[in-house]
């Protein structure tokens, strides 16, 4: 399965890939948390926005007019 899916990456793809695969393991590890945190940070931000939560917070103040 994985094989199939380096195929259809791009050279700088399999490049980014074999080098991710001679780091260290801890280094890996590192990396992969850190990945997972920001996706984990902008899945709060879609469900957030989708909510409508925030949507005027930069609207103009037009309460004062």
């Amino acid at each position: 399965m994985s094989e199939t899916v380096l195929v259809s990456l791009s050279r700088e793809e399999l490049d980014l890939v074999q080098f991710f695969r001679q780091l260290p393991e801890e280094q890996r590890l590192l990396l992969l948390e850190e990945a997972e945190t920001m996706v984990a940070s902008q899945d709060r931000m879609r469900i957030l926005a989708s909510r409508g939560a925030g949507r005027d917070w930069f609207a103009p103040d037009t309460a004062s007019c």
